[in-house]
């Protein structure tokens, strides 16, 4: 599995816990922790674009 595939499942199975965590019925107490979710999604998607973007400068380079 490439390092694009593999950040990519990585991606889906979090944005899909995501989805769930959303589907459910929010109570104020879970706002603050969806807060730092979102965060972290964010984090995890400028992490992806790098693995990416390096990915893409391996496999120029070879």
């Amino acid at each position: 599995m490439s390092v694009q595939q593999a950040m990519r499942t990585e991606m889906a199975d979090f944005n899909l816990k995501v989805a769930k965590l959303n589907a459910e019925d929010l109570s104020e107490s879970n706002f603050g922790f969806l807060s730092e979710i979102e965060q972290l999604q964010n984090e995890l998607n400028s992490i992806y674009r790098e693995a990416c973007r390096c990915a893409a400068n391996a496999e120029f380079a070879r």
